[in-house]
């Protein structure tokens, strides 16, 4: 346990490296930018003690939990707290820590607070915090509150009268890895020393303690505390994230189809022609059916109008564009087709795909589908509105493309 504090201390010198343009750039960056400050806390020799050869074979199995405490950097709380808890990504910032602080880069110092503490207390925590370059970490929401932005409220309404100014940040982790069940509680690290006391909020008594301490320094309880009322913030987000996300998960794929739709997009024909599609195939390989029977051979060329003569039509068109829309009004109305007439669209509005196709069914009263890009290459279709039907005595399919323009000029 004793290295697993020092690991975390390592982990946590991390997020305090920049302050909130800093660190508006490390969400970008990743961890491309805790790279690089680990490499400056190594030149330092503040990490000494990690290396391979001053940690012993015990040490191995806490470097993956430091390792995962440090990806849980205040830069993925602060899009963690935006995300699910309520609040403005300025807000989230603020109270995830993404502030400037006065802990130097090889020194971390922080006093554990909570809401069961009176507000004369947590202001005199405050002012401790101001005094001894530290940060305030609060667990979690008051229990009273829906969002960030109450608690956040809440805080404010305690410090209104004062002109303290201090660090005031969420760090679940670190609550749970200095197993802090109880408030107040003060630590303090600095190269090669982490001290901490419960029940005391003073940190220059604590420091004194460290003189000549090396290693990790639980000096117990030496005050009164009082139990957290708060709830683990990153238990809430998890819980928020379970009842809410796969619905909104849902709800913005929905949203998101049509803009991911690749259409089959076709321009207005320029003319007015007609042509046909001979759609004899020849067979790659033997067609069986289940019981054994070949139905064709290799090499045979089979003509599907043949033995299955289609009778259906289908109308594609564009119905973004108005003239279209009406031409295909007054085509249904002038014209009949033998057997089932389908409409195909070339496209549909990506803001708002699922209101147009809606509106599309309820104008024409049937169902409305779109045109497959295999369709468009496999007949050559170049320009819409164009009608795809059969002619059974060619046994060839007919394509009559129409240039609106042609017939309105």
């Amino acid at each position: 346990m004793q290295y697993s504090k020092c690991m975390l201390i390592a982990a946590l010198f991390v997020t305090l490296s920049a302050g909130a343009n800093d660190v508006s750039k490390e969400i970008r960056k990743g961890s491309a930018a805790q790279k690089a400050y680990i490499e400056q806390l190594n030149q330092s020799g503040i990490l000494e003690q990690f290396s391979e050869d001053n940690t012993s074979q015990k040490v191995a199995p806490y470097q993956e939990a430091a390792n995962k405490i440090s990806d849980n950097s205040v830069a993925n709380l602060a899009v963690s707290l935006n995300k699910y808890m309520g609040v403005s990504q300025d807000q989230a910032n603020l109270f995830a820590g993404q502030t400037a602080t006065n802990s130097t880069p090889d020194t971390l110092t922080g006093i554990f607070v909570s809401f069961s503490m009176t507000p004369h207390e947590i202001r005199q925590a405050m002012l401790e915090a101001q005094e001894q370059g530290a940060e305030l970490y609060f667990i979690g929401m008051h229990p009273d509150d829906d969002n960030i932005g109450d608690t956040m409220r809440r805080f404010r309404d305690i410090m209104a009268d004062t002109a303290t100014v201090a660090n005031v940040r969420f760090h679940p982790k670190a609550f749970e890895e200095f197993n802090i069940t109880a408030v107040p509680a003060i630590l303090h690290a600095r190269k090669g020393a982490v001290g901490l006391i419960h029940g005391l909020m003073n940190i220059a008594h604590l420091k004194r303690q460290m003189n000549n301490v090396t290693g990790f320094n639980d000096f117990g309880f030496q005050g009164p505390t009082k139990q957290i009322i708060e709830r683990n913030l990153l238990e809430e987000i998890e819980e928020r994230i379970t009842k809410i996300d796969g619905e909104a998960l849902k709800k913005r794929a929905v949203n998101n189809f049509w803009k991911k739709r690749d259409f089959a997009r076709i321009p207005p024909a320029t003319k007015t022609e007609e042509f046909y599609i001979n759609p004899t195939v020849t067979v790659t390989k033997d067609i069986v059916n289940p019981n054994g029977d070949v139905l064709a051979r290799a090499g045979d060329t089979i003509n599907p109008l043949d033995t299955l003569p289609a009778q259906n039509t289908y109308i594609l068109f564009n119905p973004r564009d108005v003239q279209q829309l009406q031409w295909v009004d007054a085509h249904l109305t002038s014209t009949q087709y033998p057997g089932i007439t389908m409409l195909m669209t070339s496209e549909l509005d990506t803001n708002d795909g699922w209101e147009h196709l809606a509106a599309l069914r309820k104008h024409f009263g049937q169902e409305i589908y779109l045109i497959p890009k295999e369709l468009v290459e496999r007949f050559t279709i170049t320009g819409l509105p164009a009608v795809v039907t059969t002619d059974n005595q060619k046994k060839l399919i007919r394509i009559n493309q129409f240039a609106i323009k042609e017939q309105t000029e």
